[in-house]
């Protein structure tokens, strides 16, 4: 009985090149590209060096350079040493988009604990499950609206609330080392910097599944190798524009999209991140035209209010290159208006929190 299982093992596996899958990439991009792994400090560290004084953010009347932010980082930073915060522990920050944010969560990360992301709009009953789940021993708010009684009311072991008034100073770095000053303890020395890329860095929770939010572990590597991808598919094309983007950041930083897309692969391309609290239709389109925006990140509601607003002209968003939507399926019909009117492809996402 004759056998043809010799002849196929001894084939060369390059007969089975290209791989299929090829056919789908761009000529410049390269599937099996290397995808590199690093902390989120380290990260943050190499965009600081790389672009120190480029503006790294804008909130409100305040923008912040790349050394500014890792000066707020390392003031914070040294203040929650003071409080104890070893690696490991769990710290929950309960933050609308402001620069508190990416300041408060850099700061975790060169101390090496766990970020733990609570919605502004999660429930009493939601805030209290996902502090006890993820075992936060610190709280990190500001005074905006009803977020300081709201974080006092599920009683967490230690409260901070830092002040939004900060960023409408005129001397806002100085102001921002005056709140940390009032709201934490005084300055404790940096332990070495946190080197293990396969550590523990945000629970993120998700609503995706049935009954009470479920956490997430992601490590610095998750996040780190996400950015990698991004850059590799991205730069090539010239989606990314290292040290020549500004995006417009209205999707909010306690949800893994805009953490992942906007702050930490912003922050590693160099971006101008120009942070929005909320989206309405009438900013978006004057700071568009205002800072020049090349890149917005939306989702489906976003993109309707916008499709459907009467000064979405070609001429108005004529600064970017790249318009995304993620979090749901977007409307067929709500891409083509767009591409109709602007002549961009609103690249569609996808990504789950888990992964």
């Amino acid at each position: 009985m004759s056998s043809n299982i010799a002849s196929k093992s001894n084939t060369p596996i390059d007969k089975c090149r290209p791989f299929p899958w090829e056919k789908s990439y761009p000529d410049n991009v390269s599937w099996d590209a290397p995808i590199a792994v690093t902390t989120l400090s380290k990260l943050l560290g190499r965009a600081v060096d790389t672009y120190t004084t480029k503006p790294a953010l804008t909130y409100r009347s305040t923008t912040l350079s790349f050394t500014a932010l890792a000066h707020l980082v390392t003031d914070m930073a040294q203040r929650l040493a003071a409080c104890h915060v070893s690696p490991g522990d769990r710290i929950a920050l309960y933050l609308p988009n402001t620069p508190w944010h990416p300041i408060a969560f850099f700061a975790i990360q060169r101390l090496g604990a766990v970020a733990v992301h609570l919605s502004p709009l999660d429930a009493p009953r939601e805030l209290s499950h996902k502090i006890a789940d993820s075992g936060s021993k610190i709280l990190i708010t500001t005074d905006i609206g009803a977020l300081p009684t709201a974080a006092a009311a599920v009683k967490p072991s230690d409260l901070i609330v830092l002040p939004d008034a900060t960023w409408t100073s005129t001397q806002p770095a100085a102001a921002a080392d005056a709140a940390l000053n009032a709201a934490l303890p005084a300055k404790s020395p940096l332990p070495p910097m946190p080197d293990d890329p396969n550590a523990m860095a945000v629970i993120q929770y998700t609503g995706g599944t049935t009954g009470l939010p479920k956490g997430a572990i992601l490590t610095h590597a998750n996040l780190t190798s996400t950015v990698s991808i991004f850059e590799a598919w991205g730069v090539p094309q010239g989606i990314y524009r290292p040290g020549e983007d500004t995006l417009l950041g209205v999707l909010p930083l306690f949800h893994i999209y805009a953490l992942t897309v906007n702050l930490i692969a912003g922050l590693h391309i160099g971006a101008h991140h120009i942070m929005v609290p909320r989206f309405d239709a009438d900013e978006a389109l004057a700071l568009i035209r205002k800072h020049q925006v090349t890149s917005f990140n939306g989702v489906p509601t976003m993109w309707i209010a916008l499709a459907n607003h009467e000064n979405f002209t070609k001429e108005s968003v004529a600064s970017l290159r790249t318009a995304r939507s993620g979090g749901a399926p977007c409307p067929m019909e709500i891409e083509a208006r767009i591409e109709d009117i602007t002549g961009l492809r609103l690249a569609g996402g996808w990504g789950m929190t888990e992964t």
